[in-house]
């Protein structure tokens, strides 16, 4: 089916050049048999052209709610991630030097200050610490707990007993938020008004630090995974949908810029936002239910 649709996309005059879409095993089972040997790839020959390239993308959003799952979900003591140091200044990775963050600080963080008037972890709430199986499918809860303000609240709280990992789990939620702002740019003017060159888009210049932090995460998430720990990591599904489509994004902005000649490619653009938006629509329309059948699907 996904074949006819690209096929016919291609018929009409579009160029299809990716397929986008979330972690879940049927779409993982669709894409590896664009091969002969069925295998998970972040390109494949294109069913149109053998020579042209279809890139396989993972949903950001998708995969950005997933890495807050996975650490909401640790059954260690203090809800921990133990993940290799990674040098944000010079994108190194420190192998041996494990690093651990702690979701439970995040918690003691916002008890602490919520009988205050003013916080340092602006924007902290009890419903993003404390989500609903419903209520995790929303990203401004994960915007909530990915925060530069929750960083540096708990970076400010280096040294305090209560606050053993307050450093490290601030450079992780640092790490995330820097992978979070390459490829969830969506407008060309965004890096300026920001000031961030991570909220720039991708260009063809060969030192563009977007693709060297990509380049250094793949690794990063490599080490972190080959620790094996029982508990602490992410799962196996997350980590390899994590790789796969930082590695997709890395080739599909280098093709976009030196085969199709793009002066930049807006990597926020390769989500799967649109159609989650008209599958809203359709739920509003069958009577506000989340789960609705083909049936409704096709009265409304």
């Amino acid at each position: 089916m996904l074949k006819k649709v690209i096929l016919g996309l291609e018929e009409i005059g579009y160029r299809v050049i990716a397929v986008v879409c979330d972690n879940n095993s049927l779409n993982r089972k669709a894409m590896k048999m664009f091969l002969p040997e069925p295998k998970l790839s972040p390109v494949y020959p294109h069913p149109a052209h053998q020579d042209r390239p279809l890139f396989y993308v993972v949903d950001a959003v998708h995969l950005f709610k997933c890495i807050r799952n996975n650490w909401l979900n640790q059954k260690n003591a203090v809800t921990c991630f133990f993940y290799p140091r990674f040098e944000l200044s010079n994108n190194e990775v420190h192998p041996e030097s494990k690093m651990t963050a702690s979701f439970k600080h995040l918690r003691d963080l916002h008890k602490e200050e919520s009988p205050l008037l003013l916080k340092s972890g602006y924007g902290l709430t009890l419903k993003a610490l404390n989500s609903s199986s419903f209520e995790r499918q929303d990203v401004k809860l994960v915007l909530q707990v990915f925060n530069p303000h929750v960083a540096e609240a708990l970076a400010a709280r280096k040294g305090h007993t209560d606050f053993q990992h307050a450093t490290a789990t601030a450079e992780f939620i640092k790490i995330i938020l820097r992978w979070w702002s390459i490829v969830n740019v969506k407008t060309p003017s965004k890096g300026f008004h920001h000031r961030n060159v991570y909220e720039e888009p991708m260009s063809n210049h060969t030192d563009d630090p977007k693709a060297s932090f990509l380049s250094a995460f793949i690794t990063w998430l490599d080490v972190w995974e080959f620790y094996r720990h029982d508990t602490g990591v992410l799962t196996q599904e997350t980590f390899s949908a994590l790789r796969l489509s930082a590695q997709s994004l890395l080739a599909l902005g280098k093709y976009c810029v030196s085969e199709l000649h793009f002066k930049y490619i807006l990597l926020g653009k390769v989500q799967a936002d649109p159609l989650e938006s008209r599958s809203g629509q359709y739920r509003q329309m069958a009577g506000v239910q989340y789960h609705i059948s083909v049936h409704q699907l096709c009265e409304t």
